[in-house]
């Protein structure tokens, strides 16, 4: 369960001016004025408790808990007797291990800071020990570890914890959320009536939690879900429209919430089930300032085909949030679907300056520059744009090359000597255009085309560059990569550099025996393992083995 920032519900003296004007700022959610701010007051005064308090926070709020941490760690050494910075340094190794989580990383750094914490909130005790704050902290990660004896553990510390303080809301609400899990395990074994008292109890808990005032996401949602297990759907779903209008920015309410009370006893789980719409037109009546509701709603709209008043909601949701490049995008979409192909285009625009790496935006993008591609001018000039945007999208640059290459192919000189000026300069600009794809990406199939642009055509012809290019293709691919060798053949042959091919046709035939299928293009589509390409490939191979071996014998 988070832990939220406990600033708030620390009883301190009269703040200090800087701790005053940090915390101010900190409410204004200006958090990096506010952590300069708190910073420069610690400076002036280290024994501030409440200036480092609010730096801890401040630099929280920014997403930088290594920062809080450290800043906490200084504040101890400075202040070793105060429980309130101990327990705050608790807070930011649960948001550590929080951060773990969410990016999936190893499970050992996981427990570690929850372990971290834990002694945190121990040392906080030690020096204040009435501090409910302390004991909850304790309480909390050892639920969050997880095994039977933590958790039982977990039940004691909480029981402690409001016996110190009956209304520690928090405390109230994790000890409602185990007894909801208590039930649901029950439940799942199929004792539905042993269930029933322990939900009853999560309810209990959770209303004096939320009468205490808990205005914390996940206990808003799970006393939803606590009363979605017992079947009282219109309850629920009205406790996840309360957790949607005090949270209007996040979806939890509505992907963990309403989509169940929707998709209840349903055979297959679906946002095109027909009783989400209404639920989500109540959503967006009832919470008119979410943006996440009006976007779901849309959802449900364009599963309807309905186009216009998709583009209607979508729109809302991005005027409501316009920093939030899908609301952008699905604006862009349905204009599309409306066959505004402009409006459409601007949208994407706008959605990858907000995000460089929307894929999906990109990719639409490109589908309005294949719509013009008869026009090469004005597709050559907006492909161009969308690089500008999506600088590291290796799609648009493997496709924007492969457009100018197949487009000089189209003219019938793109391996003349010297071809015509508008040819030569979009088969330099496809090679350009390549080696940035090839950086991006090692794939083997981007590797060898672009290698292919500097050996093939006379005008930008670069041995240096096409043999790097092969030999990279030819490495990513377990050297059975067929076009990569054949080009690297031909180049060879043709600059006579027979060491090269003597130790690349070596290692061919060797994955060729170790049982690798070639693998090849098919069609202009994606490349992959053709197993009637084996011989061949074995056999031009070994004979460009006996060639180079012959040439360097001779030599």
């Amino acid at each position: 369960m988070r832990i939220a920032p406990l600033l708030l519900l620390l009883a301190f003296p009269a703040l200090a001016g800087g701790a005053d004007d940090a915390k101010a700022l900190l409410a204004k959610g200006e958090a990096a004025k506010a952590a300069e701010t708190a910073r420069k007051a610690t400076a002036g005064n280290p024994g501030d408790i409440a200036a480092w308090l609010v730096l801890a926070d401040a630099l929280l709020a920014q997403g930088e808990p290594e920062a809080a941490w450290e800043a906490m760690d200084e504040a101890v050494k400075k202040n070793p007797a105060e429980a309130r910075l101990s327990l705050k340094r608790g807070d930011v190794f649960v948001r550590l291990a929080e951060q773990e989580k969410l990016g999936q990383n190893i499970y050992s750094t996981i427990v570690n800071y929850y372990l971290d914490a834990e002694r945190n909130y121990k040392e906080a005790l030690e020096k204040d020990p009435k501090s409910a704050e302390a004991v909850y902290g304790m309480a909390s990660v050892n639920f969050e570890l997880g095994d039977e004896e933590r958790k039982g553990k977990a039940r004691k510390l909480l029981a402690d914890c409001l016996g110190i303080d009956k209304d520690f809301h928090k405390a109230h609400a994790l000890q409602a959320y185990m007894l909801y899990l208590d039930g649901m395990t029950l439940a799942r074994e199929g004792k539905h009536a042993d269930a029933k008292p322990k939900f009853q109890a999560a309810e209990n808990e959770y209303a004096v939690a939320l009468k205490l005032g808990d205005k914390e996401l996940l206990d808003l949602v799970r006393y939803g879900h606590t009363l979605l297990a017992q079947e009282r759907l219109d309850e629920a779903k009205a406790a996840y429209v309360v957790a949607l209008k005090a949270w209007p920015q996040s979806e939890v309410p509505i992907v963990s919430g309403i989509y169940h009370v929707a998709n209840r006893g349903a055979a297959k789980a679906s946002w095109a089930n027909p009783k989400l719409k209404p639920l989500l037109a109540e959503a967006v009546k009832e919470a008119p300032d979410s943006p996440v509701a009006w976007y779901y709603f849309a959802y449900c709209q364009t599963v309807e085909s309905d186009w216009d008043g998709a583009l209607a909601s979508y729109g809302k949701a991005r005027t409501l949030d316009p920093t939030k490049a899908v609301y952008v995008f699905q604006v862009g979409h349905m204009h599309e679907r409306l066959g505004d192909g402009d409006k459409a285009l601007d949208c994407y625009r706008a959605a990858l300056k907000l995000a460089p790496d929307y894929a999906d935006a990109a990719f639409k993008f490109e589908g309005v520059i294949r719509t013009k591609a008869q026009d090469m001018d004005r597709a050559e000039k907006l492909y161009e744009e969308l690089i500008g945007l999506a600088p590291e999208n290796v799609d648009v640059h493997n496709n924007y090359a492969l457009l100018l290459r197949d487009w000089a192919e189209s003219s019938r000189r793109a391996t003349d000597k010297d071809p015509p000026a508008e040819v030569k300069r979009r088969i330099k600009r496809s090679g350009e255009v390549y080696e940035k794809a090839a950086a991006l990406s090692p794939d083997a199939q981007i590797q060898s085309d672009t290698g292919l642009l500097f050996e093939f055509y006379p005008c930008n012809f670069d041995p240096e560059k096409a043999k790097r290019y092969f030999t990279r293709s030819l490495q990513a691919s377990d050297f059975a990569y067929r076009d990569a060798f054949d080009g690297l053949d031909r180049l060879c042959r043709k600059t006579g550099d027979w060491e090269t091919l003597l130790d690349y046709a070596e290692r061919v035939v060797g994955s060729m025996e170790r049982g690798n299928q070639a693998i090849a293009p098919t069609g202009g589509g994606p490349a992959e393992p053709k197993a009637n390409e084996t011989p061949g490939l074995k056999a031009r191979a070994a004979a460009a083995l006996r060639l180079a071996q012959q040439k360097l014998k001779k030599s």
